[in-house]
């Protein structure tokens, strides 16, 4: 748990079945312009912070396996670094929210 790293989106151990999502929290330092967002402990992006301290950014899980994975929030903070990691796991669709397949024609 960090003490400068606040997430609220994903939260801690969330089913998500959706391809993208939104990663969304806040630095309780302000003086932190950009934060590291990795996925399964690869850098996927640099965040620039605002001025308020919050962060998003857009995350494509479309290439995902099932199961679990973490959010790993990385920030510089002179000689250390603060980090937050939050596992999730990646579900399949409900059958509702699938993407409709393509109809093979019948033979008669």
């Amino acid at each position: 748990m960090s003490r400068l790293i606040q997430v609220f989106n994903p939260v801690h151990g969330q089913r998500i079945h959706r391809l993208k999502i939104n990663v969304m929290g806040r630095l309780l330092d302000k003086k932190i312009r950009t934060l590291g967002v990795h996925l399964d402990k690869a850098l996927i992006r640099k965040v620039h912070v605002a001025n308020s301290g919050a962060f998003e950014c857009r995350m494509d899980l479309s290439s995902l396996k099932l199961g679990k994975h973490e959010v790993e929030f990385r920030a510089i903070i002179g000689h250390r670094t603060e980090r937050l990691v939050v596992p999730f796991y990646k579900i399949e669709q409900p059958e509702e929210e699938q993407p409709p397949q393509s109809k093979e024609p019948e033979d008669p």
